[in-house]
């Protein structure tokens, strides 16, 4: 937070507010002349992720829909591959477009939709995101603004716009990036709109306590989330993109150097009105609307008179929301008139409050019943009875245990008509429920409500197989969501395995994996595997767990949650840390599966197919590997921005790359995406902690083998290794010694054989033994040395003469 003097703050005003250029870009899709259908390749805009576009990215009577079923990320100005752009005669960019969301986001965190960013996506900033956290209406929407943050947790949250949006209304969103290094400048960084005044952006503009959250409520919102890059706070942005993360309709995209020059006005619009009920007297009724409009204000009328909070019967008469308390009779007619801050005005439909004034003692409608609550451990149970008659009522939830059925005790905290209760064991396993509803209206009246049974599910203990076969048996389902997730089993599963993806560290704090190492993302994923090599990822929320760390490669975990194919690819779901048991036994070798040209070719030609089924999210070997900039065996660099240009790892973002198992020719044209994370780590205050090792790093032009985790992501097979010892360029060198040794066997002792040897970083190893010297040679052994540890493979039935090779692999 940077406290600023009155001097600097009309200073920096004066500079934001005097006129430039004009318009730096208005988008073609206003213009009748655009044709419906895909918008790529239309005017100025061009589809920057993925690097094989979908061409789902559609328009339609001149607005862009975005949909989160669609693939394409698009942008303009600009052509791929190409440095068009506008050109920023100064430091501020502000861009402005209308949405009209058709669909609430899937999740309460939603996602960014809309960034600014240099050519080619080279950086982005200035991400605008969708979501419905803080929303005080039902059924409703926000929109948020971060810095640099792609996703929510901690300080790296997005800032969310302090007004409730209605789907299906159309809203004018301005944005603003000030790459100024000085940090006097009040407008520093991101800032958000929504339906904005003159006076609105006159209020951000001489906010003189940045980032504190004092102008929230004064017409716009601060990205607060902060970079240790070097590069990004002062970037010239030339672009602006649109993601297919939201149901919206996008139109009247604008970009200039001043406020003015893209700000637009519309009249004001109820997207929501407000509803009738009927209630007893001594209780409550609530009324909102939710509309669009510039600085919109409120007035509710009752009856026809403007309505005046007391702070006891009345609350909210000036707002969107507004509850009227302690209800008495006759009915009442409510209606409100929203106000923009031109003096338009438009009124809502009048409802009715039904107050039924006959003194009746409290009851819950027939409606009502008892039930069985079916819940898994580690999650929320949760009920809803409300009562009627004449109020106010109050409510105490009330448990008996299965030991104890006939004791009911009351339920700390639980005084509302809804109960929710997170089982953290079995403790509530059988347990019975009901909630009593007081009122002292007429003398006093209780009831008590339905009795409730919770059937607290036991996790089905099953192995990788078992999961694997789960997916098998879905692969309509997985054809039909390549691109989403569905749950194959609700209920929790346990499995084992053992952890096999690196990450890097700072403490205890885990940053490795792929997702978990975005700026502000609040997941921890890592991958487990059992012996034969069969594995899962495990993703885990890290919103409200305390414990956010990963366990260590090669320790032994139990994982408790339900199972779900997302992006095709199979994951375990655990509500939070406590679902996630790590075994106190010392890590072992890992193994990984050596896939040989015959296996390569069958995954690609065939995500479906049962290897590429079978061994999604394992750890895999592949030798004799180059590397493309393209899926047609292009040079490093030729896909796109982030494929490795300059034969480098791309800056704390990711690299996506491709190979092939021998060199590209006519005769071998399958190829796999190499899936490179290269995100740094940022603390808590937004500080750099640790730079990902992989960040500019060289990317090799061909390996003696590498390995990494197999992803069947949104149907392509993609390997992400986790560390730069994965990439072995030369093959490795070593020695191995052998020991005879006896080991019992029945009564009598038989000779054994014991190899030896200290293995090369990143390698893994094969053993091969025979009878004789010339063969045939048979794999008794592979991958043991994926992790760091000395080489041992035991024969404990070696024979009177045997022979034995290790080789890598």
């Amino acid at each position: 937070m940077k406290k600023l003097s009155t001097f600097l703050c009309l200073s920096a005003l004066t500079a934001l507010t005097a006129r430039a250029d004009a318009l730096l870009f208005q988008d073609s899709t206003n213009y009748p002349a655009y044709t419906n259908g895909c918008i790529e390749g239309q005017g100025q805009w061009y589809c920057y992720s993925p690097a094989t576009p979908y061409l789902d990215a559609l328009i339609t009577n001149n607005v862009l829909y975005l949909s989160t079923s669609n693939h394409d990320s698009v942008a303009a100005p600009g052509t791929k591959g190409g440095t068009n752009g506008w050109a920023i005669p100064n430091q501020y960019t502000y861009a402005s477009f209308t949405v009209n969301v058709s669909k609430l986001p899937g999740s309460t965190n939603g996602g960014y939709f809309c960034q600014l960013q240099t050519t080619n996506d080279s950086y982005d900033v200035c991400h605008v995101f969708v979501d419905t956290r803080e929303t005080l209406t039902p059924g409703t929407y926000r929109l948020g603004i971060a810095n640099y943050a792609t996703g929510f947790g901690g300080a790296q949250s997005a800032h969310n716009f302090p007004m409730d949006l209605a789907t299906n209304a159309t809203y004018t969103v301005v944005i603003l990036w000030d790459n100024s290094d000085d940090i006097n400048d009040p407008l520093l960084g991101a800032t958000l709109w929504v339906n904005p005044s003159e006076q609105d952006f006159q209020n951000a503009a001489n906010d003189d306590w940045v980032g504190s959250g004092q102008g929230i409520g004064y017409g716009y919102a601060f990205g607060t989330d902060t970079s240790g890059s070097t590069v990004l706070p002062t970037l010239q942005t030339t672009q602006i993109g649109f993601s297919p993360y939201i149901n919206a309709g996008i139109s009247n995209v604008m970009v200039g150097t001043n406020f003015t020059d893209v700000n637009t006005t519309n009249l004001p619009v109820i997207g929501i009105q407000p509803q009738p009920s009927t209630n007893y007297s001594g209780n409550s009724a609530g009324f909102a609307v939710v509309a669009s409009g510039v600085d919109l204000t409120y007035q509710w009328y009752a009856n026809g008179s403007a309505l005046q909070d007391d702070g006891v019967n009345v609350i909210g008469s000036t707002s969107n929301l507004l509850v009227i308390n302690n209800l008495s009779g006759p009915d009442s007619n409510y209606y409100v008139t929203v106000t923009d801050a031109y003096g338009n005005t438009t009124n809502s439909q009048t409802v009715t409050e039904t107050v039924i004034t006959t003194p009746t003692p409290v009851f819950f409608p027939a409606s009502a019943v008892p039930a069985i609550l079916t819940n898994n451990l580690f999650g929320t149970v949760s009920a809803t009875n409300i009562a009627m008659g004449t109020g106010p009522i109050q409510y105490q939830w009330y448990v008996a245990l299965s030991n104890s059925p006939a004791s009911f005790t009351a339920l700390p905290g639980q005084t509302s008509p809804v109960l929710s209760l997170y089982l953290a064991d079995y403790t509530y396993a059988g347990a019975s429920f009901y909630v009593a509803a007081t009122s002292q209206a007429n003398g006093g009246s209780t009831a008590n409500g339905p009795t409730y049974t919770l059937d607290e599910l036991t996790p089905l203990i099953a192995s990788m197989l078992q999961l694997h076969n789960y997916m098998l048996a879905v692969t309509n389902q997985i054809a039909a969501n390549k691109t989403s997730g569905f749950y194959i089993n609700n209920n929790n599963l346990t499995v084992g395995g053992y952890v096999v993806d690196y990450g890097w560290t700072n403490g205890s704090q885990w940053i490795g994996g792929y997702g978990n190492a975005y700026s502000g993302t609040p997941y921890v994923n890592f991958f487990i595997e059992d012996e034969s090599g069969l594995g899962v990822e495990v993703y885990l929320k890290t919103i409200g767990n305390a414990n956010t760390s990963a366990p260590p490669v090669g320790a032994y975990v139990t994982v408790i949650g339900p199972l779900e194919v997302y992006d095709t690819e199979l994951e375990i779901t655990p509500a939070n840390a406590a679902a996630i048991t790590v075994s106190s036994a010392p890590v072992i070798p890992l193994t990984a599966k050596l896939f040989n040209q015959a296996a390569f070719n069958n995954v690609i030609t065939n995500y479906l197919g049962t290897n590429a089924l079978l061994y999604d999210c394992g750890l895999v070997t592949l030798t004799n590997v180059y590397f493309y900039g393209s899926k047609t065996g292009g040079a490093l660099g030729t896909g796109g921005t982030h494929s490795g240009v300059g034969g480098i790892f791309y800056s704390n973002g990711y690299t996506l790359f491709y190979c092939t198992i021998g060199q590209y020719s006519a005769s071998n044209t399958n190829i796999w995406e190499v899936f490179q994370p290269t995100y740094n780590y940022y603390g808590s205050a937004g500080n750099l902690v640790e730079t990902n090792p992989f960040n500019l790093q060289p990317i090799p032009a061909s390996c003696y083998q590498l390995t990494g985790i197999f992803e069947n992501y949104e149907g392509t097979p993609e390997l992400v290794p986790s560390r730069l010892a994965d990439y072995v360029v030369n093959p490795p060198s070593f020695t191995t010694t052998v020991t005879t040794t006896n080991f019992p066997s029945g009564k009598k002792n038989v000779p054994g054989i014991s190899l030896n040897w200290t293995p090369a970083a990143g390698s893994t190893y094969s053993v091969y033994s025979a009878a004789y010297l010339l063969g045939p040679w048979t794999q008794v052994a592979t991958s043991l040395n994926y992790y760091p540890a000395n080489g041992t493979f035991t024969d404990t039935n070696a024979g009177a003469a045997r022979f034995y090779r290790v080789s890598t692999p």
